[in-house]
């Protein structure tokens, strides 16, 4: 299973381990229910930061959504693969080599 998956569903679980709706999950986070629908599908994916506080609010453990070190590395890998691709198309946009 590739690592958004494995985190779009462990973010899934822990809310409703928490008994939580997407949108009582989102007011917490102070983020609408479409992000929090976006992380759970896979489409996007939560700043580490938030997925602190997704532990803290629903009482599960930080590790839950890390298997291990490796996968928080590659985590961060596609964040920042996204940011790089992101910024070509800024650049293609303006023409900016």
């Amino acid at each position: 299973m590739n690592e958004v998956l494995a985190l779009s569903k462990a973010i899934n679980r822990a809310r409703k381990l928490a008994k939580l709706s997407q949108k009582e999950l989102g007011d917490r986070l102070s983020i609408s229910d479409k992000t929090i629908s976006a992380y759970e599908s896979g489409r996007a994916i939560p700043p580490i930061p938030t997925l602190k506080r997704i532990s803290e609010i629903t009482n599960q453990p930080i590790g839950m959504f890390f298997q291990n070190d490796e996968n928080e590395v590659n985590l961060t890998n596609l964040k920042l693969n996204s940011i790089l691709e992101e910024l070509d198309k800024i650049k293609k946009y303006l023409s900016i080599e």
